[in-house]
């Protein structure tokens, strides 16, 4: 195992196996530019790494830019989790004056394991990442302010593509 994979895996501590739903409205975001090309694979690989039973991914610039095998420059990173944050796909809690991984919560992440399996997060209410506020992902259109439209309910969805 190679320094970066042995890293990588004592830093996510979560099995490399298995399955991640995400939504294929978010390709639209990029390919319309509301996405640019770092935010997009950095929310993909914050997706792919987060804990399937909160939304939660404990991480940060440097880590991310780690995971692209330095291809991407730290400081790129930190502009794509500006901009994921400013248009809602995330949620950071950075502690003041201090470096290294924090809490991201992925805004709309559907719970795939434990007891609140069948909600979704909803990072915007969310005010303490240690009290996430979810939602019932049982019926459409009951999260709000959601950046992929197809968590935000099918009538919204149709009312603009009219």
């Amino acid at each position: 195992m190679g320094r970066t994979s042995q890293i990588s895996a004592r830093l996510s501590g979560r099995a490399e196996n298995g399955f991640v739903s995400i939504l294929r409205a978010i390709v639209r975001h990029l390919e319309d530019g509301r996405l640019s090309t770092m935010e997009f694979t950095a929310l993909a690989l914050m997706v792919l790494r987060a804990d399937p039973a909160t939304g939660v991914w404990r991480g940060c610039a440097s880590y991310l830019a780690l995971l692209t095998n330095r291809s991407t420059s730290e400081r790129a990173v930190q502009r794509a989790l500006e901009g994921l944050e400013k248009k809602g796909y995330i949620k950071r809690f950075v502690p003041p004056g201090r470096c290294g991984n924090y809490p991201i919560l992925l805004h709309g992440h559907e719970v795939a394991e434990g007891p609140r399996r069948g909600t979704r997060l909803n990072a915007v209410a969310t005010s303490d990442w240690k009290n996430p506020v979810y939602e019932s992902a049982q019926r459409a259109g009951e999260m709000r302010d959601c950046p992929v439209p197809s968590m935000r309910g099918k009538a919204e969805a149709d009312s603009r593509g009219k």
